[in-house]
C-alpha cells in the first residue's frame, strides 16, 4: 500500500468533510523518506497553512 496525504475540507454549515484537490485528493508519499519533511512539503506545494 502507498502511504499518502488525504487533504479534506469541512463543509461550513455541518460536521461533514469532502475530499479536495487533484487525485482524488491525495498526495503520494515516498516510503522510506522523511515522513514529517515530505508532508511539509506537500504543504507548501500546495500553499495550504497549518
Amino acid at each position: 500500500m502507498q502511504p499518502y496525504v488525504l487533504f479534506l475540507k469541512k463543509s461550513p454549515d455541518s460536521d461533514i468533510y469532502y475530499i479536495v484537490r487533484n487525485s482524488d485528493g491525495q498526495e503520494k508519499i515516498a516510503q522510506g523518506s522523511n515522513l514529517e519533511e515530505q508532508v511539509q512539503a506537500i504543504l507548501q506545494k500546495h500553499k495550504v497553512n497549518q
